[in-house]
C-alpha cells in the first residue's frame, strides 16, 4: 500500500470514528479506564470469595468489629477534619487511579493520624510520583514499572508505600505535563533533595503488616472511615447508551445518588477503576434527583418514603466531572461492587 493510500485510508478511519461518537451524542472519552482488577474472578451479584494475593499469599482481612458504635447518618471527612482532606485531582489520560486512589488516602491517614503537623498545608502525597517512580520487577522492587498507566493491584501499592514509601509533591516538584510514563521514569527536579519519605504503617517498619481488606459490608466501611478516615474502594465502570441507560452511565455521570434506581448493574462493564470513599449520607427520595443536565435519570427509587443511604466518593477525573469531582453512590446494596473491594493502611 502506497504512501497517499494509506493516509487516505487513516483519514476515513477517523471520520468514521468522529462521526460515531457525535451520533451518540457525546465527545470520545477523556479518560482511560484501568486494568485495575479486584482479586478474584467473581460474578457482581455474589460474595466476594476468599482468593489469594498475586504473590500466593492469602489477603488479610481488617478483624471484626466486636464491639459496634453508633455512627452518625450524615459524615463527610472533608467537615470532620477540615484542612486536611485531599482534594480531587484530574488523572488525565493515564491509566493511574490507582496511584490517585492510594495516595490521596495515604495522605488523609497522615494528616489525620498527625493532626495535621507531618505534611505542610495545601502539601499532599504526590500521586504523579508515585505513578512515575513506583518500583517492580521480581527480584526485588529495582527497575521502574512499565505499565502505570494500566493499572496496578491496590495491595501490591500499599505494600510498596509501607517498604519504599513515597514523597510529597512540594518535596519533588512539578513533573511539567502528566504523561503516560511507559518504562521510562520523568524526571522530578527536586527528587534528590526530598527529605522526608512518607510510609505506611511506619512504626512498624521490618514487622511490615500486611494491607488490610475490610470485611465487605457497608458497617465495617463506615466505621473504618470514622475511626480512620477514608478507604479506597475499586469500582466498575459502565457507560451503556441505549434508551433508559443513560443514568448507568458513569462517565456522564452530573449528580444525584448514582445506582439508586437500579434493579441490577448492567452485565457488561468498560472496565475497573479505583476511587476512594470519604464519607456517607442519606437524602429523601424527592432530594435525590440529579442535578439539571440532560441526563436526568439519576434519581432515586422511592421505597416507602425511607431515606436513600449514599456513599461520598472521591474521583480522580478532576472537578468538571460529577459533583466537582465527587459522586454520591448508592450505599447498603453493593452497586457497582463498591462494597467488595476495599483496602485500608495506617499510619
Amino acid at each position: 500500500m502506497d504512501s497517499k493510500l494509506l493516509i487516505t485510508v487513516v483519514i476515513v478511519v477517523i471520520l468514521i470514528v468522529i462521526i460515531v461518537f457525535w451520533a451518540r451524542g457525546d465527545s470520545p472519552l477523556p479518560h482511560h479506564i484501568d486494568n485495575l482488577h479486584p482479586r478474584g474472578d467473581f460474578p457482581v451479584s455474589e460474595t466476594l470469595p476468599a482468593f489469594l494475593r498475586k504473590d500466593g499469599r492469602p489477603v488479610v482481612t481488617a478483624p471484626r468489629i466486636t464491639q459496634r458504635i453508633s455512627l452518625p447518618a450524615n459524615y463527610d471527612t472533608r467537615t470532620a477534619w477540615p484542612g486536611w482532606i485531599t482534594p480531587v485531582y484530574d488523572q488525565g489520560s493515564c491509566g493511574s487511579c490507582w496511584a490517585f486512589s492510594a495516595c490521596g488516602v495515604f495522605g488523609d491517614r497522615i494528616n489525620i493520624a498527625s493532626k495535621g503537623a507531618d505534611l505542610l498545608p495545601n502539601d499532599y502525597i504526590s500521586q504523579y510520583n508515585l505513578a512515575a517512580c513506583m518500583k517492580c520487577g521480581t527480584k526485588g522492587l529495582n527497575k521502574p514499572c512499565n505499565s502505570v498507566c494500566t493499572g496496578h493491584y491496590m495491595d501490591e501499592v500499599i505494600d510498596y508505600l509501607k517498604t519504599h514509601g513515597t514523597y510529597s509533591q512540594q518535596q519533588v516538584g512539578n513533573p511539567g505535563e502528566y504523561i503516560c510514563f511507559g518504562p521510562t521514569v520523568q524526571p522530578f527536579p527536586k527528587l534528590y533533595k526530598a527529605t522526608s519519605c512518607y510510609r505506611a504503617n511506619p512504626h512498624t517498619y521490618g514487622q511490615l503488616d500486611s494491607p488490610q481488606k475490610l470485611s465487605d459490608n457497608e458497617y465495617a466501611i463506615m466505621y473504618e472511615i470514622f475511626t480512620h478516615g477514608p478507604v479506597t474502594a475499586t469500582v466498575k465502570i459502565f457507560d451503556p447508551v441505549g434508551k433508559g441507560q443513560i443514568d448507568k452511565n458513569f462517565y456522564l455521570y452530573k449528580g444525584g445518588i448514582y445506582g439508586a434506581n437500579w434493579d441490577s448493574d448492567p452485565r457488561e462493564s468498560d472496565g475497573y477503576h479505583a476511587v476512594a470513599i470519604i464519607g456517607w449520607g442519606e437524602e429523601a427520595p424527592s432530594a435525590s434527583t440529579s442535578s439539571s443536565n440532560n441526563f436526568s435519570k439519576f434519581r432515586a427509587r422511592p421505597t416507602n418514603n425511607q431515606p436513600i443511604k449514599y456513599w461520598i466518593v472521591r474521583n480522580s477525573w478532576g472537578d468538571k466531572w460529577g459533583e466537582n469531582g465527587y459522586a454520591k453512590v448508592v450505599r447498603g446494596v453493593n452497586r457497582i461492587i463498591i462494597e467488595s473491594d476495599n483496602w485500608t493502611m495506617s499510619y
